[in-house]
């Protein structure tokens, strides 16, 4: 029987190096547990007890479910699983919106999960604040 719902292609991308690299998702997870959340846990499971959640081994993971990008209701839907540096296990925040949707229409083999090796930039050197005045009130 084929599984339904996913474009079961997972990019896996490292901002240290710049890679990009594709793999399907193992149909025993998509079938075990089935998108999400659920996926999300198991990739960072998969990246091992031992990584410390503030070092660049580390992985973010924004997650779709099979729904998402349909029609169906609260389908609009995306998770964001890591490995949390407060508790030392696996974290997740969701939220709704287009952006969920556009992951999965990004092309024809959408992406339904996107991996990111932390990278550390300091505020000053991404966006010199120092400089940065808010807008004037007055008109």
């Amino acid at each position: 029987m084929t599984l339904g719902g996913f474009a079961n292609r997972v990019a896996h991308i490292d901002l240290t190096t710049s890679k990009v690299s594709y793999e399907p998702i193992p149909e025993e997870w998509a079938r075990k547990y089935i998108g999400a959340r659920g996926l999300g846990d198991r990739y960072v499971f998969e990246n091992g007890p031992q990584v410390d959640p503030l070092s660049p081994d580390n992985i973010l993971c924004f997650m779709n479910g099979p729904m998402t990008g349909t029609e169906a209701n609260l389908s609009g839907r995306m998770a964001v699983v890591t490995k949390s540096p407060l508790t030392g296990t696996v974290t997740d925040s969701h939220h709704g919106g287009w952006s969920a949707a556009r992951l999965r229409w990004s092309g024809p083999d959408a992406v339904p999960t996107i991996f990111v090796k932390w990278t550390f930039l300091s505020w000053e050197s991404a966006w010199d604040c120092r400089s940065w005045a808010p807008p004037s009130a007055e008109r």
